[in-house]
């Protein structure tokens, strides 16, 4: 094989492996319309990253899905990619049996950022794509994720997260100046455990978060999304709440875990 042939195979499964991390979960046809490359040869770059252990076959309708080996890629694995790793089975689990679709979501830079979404799998899901969620930025002062994940991180981090907030001059960052929302706000959402998204009349779609706890603070958030006209809010929160907790509890201990030094024999 020539070197420029060489280049140009390298190139086209870096734009295969690219375009999964984007999408998550995608069949060949999705990864056609991605990277524009001839659908024979994706099936053919599937199957050799399925031969490495890059790549794993979700199933025969939804997909292929980035193994995380791919983090290996990287110097290490990284914070939110770890995090997404070990919660995105618990995750795929609970809509698998309760339907509705779930996100994780983690702190970035003055917004929480989606970083797995379990729309794809979910018959109850409203947004038709939903692989664009991921990595989506949402506000943080008006958000479930956002309000537990303020709740819940160290009084250090908020106080740094508030001070940025204030500095922007987004109009979704300007309860940052009001000291008795805030006060409220973070008061009652840590006697709840779990922070609801406020509903107006014209939101179709609600849903509540709990944190991820990571020793003193917060790893991430995970949360259920659900049609407003399917439940009262007390009936969600009673019903998926301790689900929820559970699903949390069990991430956060899985990467406690990891994080603890071995012990030699």
């Amino acid at each position: 094989m020539k070197d420029s042939d060489s280049v140009r195979s390298a190139v086209r499964v870096l734009r295969v492996l690219e375009a999964l991390n984007v999408i998550g979960t995608a069949s060949v046809t999705q990864l056609h319309a991605h990277t524009e490359l001839p659908l024979s040869t994706i099936v053919r770059l599937l199957h050799t990253l399925i031969e490495t252990g890059y790549v794993r076959q979700v199933s025969r309708t939804e997909g292929y899905a980035a193994t995380e080996q791919v983090l290996r890629l990287s110097d290490g694995f990284q914070h939110a990619e770890r995090v997404v790793v070990v919660a995105r089975g618990h995750m795929d689990a609970f809509t698998a049996t309760h339907k509705w679709p779930m996100s994780l979501q983690l702190y970035d830079r003055g917004a929480m950022c989606t970083r797995y979404f379990t729309g794809s799998r979910s018959p109850l899901n409203s947004d038709q794509h939903a692989a664009a969620t991921r990595f989506r930025r949402h506000p943080v002062l008006t958000t479930a994720h956002g309000q537990v994940y303020l709740a819940f991180c160290s009084e250090t981090e908020r106080a740094l997260i508030l001070a940025m907030l204030r500095k922007s001059k987004s109009s979704g960052n300007a309860l940052a100046h009001d000291a008795p929302f805030l006060t409220g706000m973070l008061s009652d959402v840590r006697t709840q455990g779990y922070a609801l998204r406020a509903a107006r009349p014209q939101d179709r779609v609600v849903g509540f978060a709990v944190p991820i706890r990571d020793g003193a603070g917060v790893a991430a958030t995970v949360g259920m999304r659900y049609y407003q006209t399917s439940f009262e809010p007390q009936e969600a929160v009673e019903r998926y709440l301790p689900v929820l907790q559970e699903l949390a509890a069990v991430v956060a201990a899985a990467l406690a875990k990891e994080a603890a030094p071995s012990v030699a024999p």
